[in-house]
């Protein structure tokens, strides 16, 4: 069972699915102590996107998950931030939030390794891999994120798991083992495993990926598992069973709670 979860989306980032309540609802019935909803963050200074909601739309998600929070409040902790990436230009829009305490917390998704047109899903080479764990490092050290969420992302787009990929793996665990902070066993991926998706790197194994997750078990560092919710039954379905699995068969030093 998944005790707690900081990682949930809603249908504001146009590949996500279902009420909010919907998801409040699953997590109580699944047995969830903890839902955390972290939609995509909108862009206060980048181009509009499609995976993303806009910023006129975050007004009305603060509203809506503070809302539940209040009304489910004797069954279960509800928590409103968001997933978001290091951005320069977006850094003191993240500080504001988080000082003016508008949201409780912030989730580290890596997902540009550059910039706002770089996606962490269309690494081609060592140079752009490199790019991608130095940002993921700069992020971590900012101080403003829980956890550093799909850290092997960067397998989407990469068919082997090669010299490149074992040192970028062995750079971002080292990394958040000296910041002391979590990595994310994430069962989206999984999940789209499960479904046979075909991934960008042309097989149905991206991420998580055993590799390098073999590397994070020998470095001993936290894992959290984040189920990525994009609709309400994923709080509760087979990739949350796979996953727990998984990380009990490699031995994953697990926690299963933020300090928030």
């Amino acid at each position: 069972m998944l005790k707690n979860n900081y990682h949930t989306h809603t249908w504001r980032c146009h590949h996500a699915v279902d009420e909010d309540e919907a998801y409040v609802l699953e997590a109580i019935n699944a047995g969830i102590e903890t839902l955390g909803f972290s939609d995509h963050i909108p862009f206060l200074n980048g181009p509009k996107s499609r995976i993303r909601m806009d910023i006129s739309e975050m007004e009305d998600y603060l509203k809506s998950i503070r809302y539940l929070k209040d009304k489910y409040a004797d069954q279960i902790r509800i928590l409103v931030g968001f997933e978001a990436e290091y951005i320069d230009d977006e850094i003191p829009f993240y500080h504001a939030l988080l000082r003016e305490q508008r949201i409780d917390y912030l989730i580290f998704g890596n997902h540009l390794y550059e910039g706002y047109e770089t996606s962490s899903q269309r690494i081609e080479n060592a140079v752009q891999l490199q790019q991608y764990v130095d940002r993921a490092i700069a992020g971590m050290k900012s101080g403003l994120f829980q956890y550093l969420a799909h850290p092997d992302l960067f397998m989407v787009n990469i068919k082997d798991f090669d010299a490149d990929c074992i040192q970028a793996s062995k750079q971002l665990c080292q990394a958040a083992l000296d910041l002391d902070m979590p990595i994310e066993f994430n069962c989206e991926g999984l999940r789209d495993h499960l479904n046979g998706h075909i991934f960008k790197n042309g097989t149905t194994l991206a991420y998580p990926h055993p590799q390098f997750w073999k590397i994070a078990a020998k470095m001993n560092n936290k894992v959290i598992l984040g189920a990525d919710a994009h609709a309400s039954k994923a709080l509760n379905d087979e990739a949350i069973k796979e996953a727990i699995r998984q990380t009990k068969e490699l031995k994953l030093n697990m926690i299963d709670h933020l300090e928030i």
